[in-house]
């Protein structure tokens, strides 16, 4: 009997929630479309969107808006009636292994080949790292959808640049290598050790021993703890209001005790070394660019993008004209032989140039082959760009 009540009582729940959904008009929903046919009716509808896998927009809507959706003829999925005190998250493999999820960690509600989305009331992210997982908030930031892609008028005129190969030239091995074994020899990273100062000091140190003058402490609270992204700035010469950002995080994590062992070579002193010696090879050959180049370590990634997403916020909020952000993770893993190396390419929506972009440039200057990687992924720091509306493209 009590078992009948109690049962009784979640079904009584439920139907409140649902009505209470109803009457706000809340749902998440999911929209397979067609790229050719359906776009321009879903931008018109101007709904919020939460996500956009390849073929499917997991958005929000209000019980007039569906009606829309009805007489537009778009295949619409009610996800979930929204009452207010849901959390939804979106994960995803950075491996492309199939997700497997603990029942008690949430609901799915949602799956598809590039991820899932998860109802919680509450969540340990270390449950999702420790499974290869990356889980990020469904979403910080709301946006509408615009069926627009960006054309590079130069994308047909590419040619070798003398000033690319007088950096490329100054880039050196032993150089990425101190970088990448300094950052190990704090033996963790993670967000809570007490190691997290004196990280961001090593960064700020590292900036101002080649010459950039421009270098600063970017804080947020995280769960109680003050986190700290690093921030060196180089200002442009000519467009200095133009401004791109190149980075990585640095934070680490490992499947032990993280908050003593969490050496995190690939990732992702790797990433973080890139954007170090990017720097260096610049002050090096005293190069002046045109618009402003920041330098970014982010911190809190493994937990859900909280670096990225601040700097990203605050940016949008400051004004910033960020024209792209670069994003280097995981990026020095192989198993291959040299002249067999890949190098994965994750690309945005409406920024889908960048792809193209990006190959010819390989092509051009490296011996790598490069890899079509995930559209809109959402296991880095770039992520928390492309849904505050900057251009991104991250490297893998």
């Amino acid at each position: 009997m009590l078992k009948v009540f109690w049962k009784a009582i979640l079904i009584i729940l439920s139907f409140i929630t649902v009505l209470a959904a109803q009457e706000k008009g809340g749902y998440l929903i999911s929209i397979q479309f067609n790229p050719l046919a359906d776009l321009d009716k879903i931008e018109k509808l101007q709904i919020p969107i939460y996500h956009r896998f390849n073929d499917v927009v997991i958005a929000g809507s209000t019980s007039s808006k569906l009606q829309d959706l009805d007489k537009l003829q778009l295949d619409y999925q009610i996800l979930d009636a929204v009452s207010g005190v849901e959390s939804y998250y979106l994960v995803q493999s950075k491996s492309a292994q199939e997700i497997k999820l603990d029942p008690v960690w949430g609901k799915i509600i949602f799956s598809h080949n590039d991820g899932v989305i998860l109802r919680s009331l509450q969540i340990n992210p270390a449950d999702f790292i420790t499974k290869g997982y990356q889980i990020a908030p469904l979403k910080r930031t709301l946006w509408y959808l615009q069926n627009q892609k960006v054309i590079s008028p130069a994308m047909k005129n590419i040619s070798i640049n003398s000033g690319t190969i007088e950096l490329l030239n100054e880039i050196n091995a032993d150089s990425v290598r101190y970088f990448i074994q300094k950052l190990q020899d704090f033996g963790t990273r993670f967000l809570f050790a007490s190691t997290r100062d004196s990280v961001a000091r090593w960064f700020i140190n590292q900036f101002l021993r080649m010459g950039i003058s421009n270098v600063q402490i970017d804080s947020f609270n995280y769960s109680a703890t003050w986190q700290k992204n690093v921030v060196a700035t180089i200002p442009g010469s000519i467009n200095p209001e133009q401004v791109y950002v190149v980075g990585g995080h640095h934070d680490s994590y490992s499947d032990g005790n993280p908050y003593v062992y969490a050496p995190g070579a690939d990732d992702n002193a790797s990433g973080t070394a890139a954007a170090l010696e990017i720097a260096r090879a610049m002050m090096a050959i005293g190069y002046h660019p045109e618009a402003t180049i920041k330098f970014v370590t982010f911190a809190a990634e493994e937990y859900g993008l909280w670096g990225s997403e601040d700097f990203a916020q605050k940016a949008a909020a400051n004004g910033m004209n960020i024209i792209l952000m670069i994003n280097h993770d995981m990026i020095s893993y192989t198993t291959d032989t040299p002249g067999n190396w890949e190098v994965g390419l994750n690309y945005y929506s409406g920024f889908e140039y960048l792809l193209d972009l990006t190959s010819q440039l390989i092509g051009m200057y490296t011996t790598l082959i490069p890899h079509t990687g995930t559209l809109n992924a959402s296991f880095s720091d770039s992520y928390s760009f492309w849904t505050t509306g900057f251009p991104a493209f991250y490297f893998e």
